[in-house]
């Protein structure tokens, strides 16, 4: 099961998009 991972990557993404 790899969702904690997928969960961090989106965190990422959905951080990036914010900071814009």
């Amino acid at each position: 099961k790899q969702q904690p991972i997928t969960l961090k990557k989106s965190s990422s993404k959905l951080r990036s998009m914010v900071s814009k």
